[in-house]
């Protein structure tokens, strides 16, 4: 149990995002200021709320409650968009912005009736769009997806099928984000 939830939180959405960051940064040598804003409105702001509302204990830190997951989602929307417009001049971030938006609305759509995983749609959705920015040896990242579906199915936080869920969403939407 303890290596699963230790598993459940290294490969956290959020440390994905800022991993996908990095690499695309690098990739296309971004300035700084670019970095930092994708790093706050795709990276941190979008779990901020979640943050905030863990710490006062209205949620916890993985929003196991489906009910509650369309107002975060929802917030974290809103973060994508202002990434998207303050990024337009730098399109591959403004890329992997839209690419979150779009996964995030049918991650949204889905979790009105089932609770999709987001820890596995966390790490295949940045990882398409790593392979379409950087390359296909970016898609090794896919070996790390067993080890978190077996993480979040040691944990019950999660049905195989959730986690299905969350790994075809994000990479449907990541592709299709893409074609755009």
């Amino acid at each position: 149990m303890r290596l699963a939830k230790l598993v459940s939180a290294v490969i956290h959405p959020p440390s994905v995002t800022a991993l996908a960051i990095a690499v695309i940064s690098s990739e296309y040598r971004l300035d700084a200021a670019a970095v930092a804003e994708a790093l706050a409105f795709i990276a941190a702001l979008p779990v901020a709320p979640v943050v905030a509302s863990a710490a006062s204990g209205r949620t916890d830190l993985n929003v196991s409650r489906r009910e509650e997951r369309p107002w975060y989602l929802a917030a974290a929307l809103a973060s994508y968009l202002v990434a998207l417009a303050l990024l337009d001049e730098v399109q591959p971030l403004a890329r992997l912005a839209r690419a979150y938006f779009m996964v995030t609305l049918g991650v949204l759509a889905a979790s009105l009736r089932v609770k999709v995983s987001i820890h596995v749609a966390g790490l295949v959705g940045p990882t398409i769009a790593l392979a379409i920015e950087a390359g296909a040896a970016h898609l090794l990242l896919l070996l790390l997806l067993p080890v978190v579906w077996w993480a979040r199915l040691k944990l019950r936080a999660h049905s195989s099928r959730e986690l299905a869920l969350g790994a075809a969403i994000a990479a449907l939407l990541t592709a299709l984000s893409y074609m755009l």
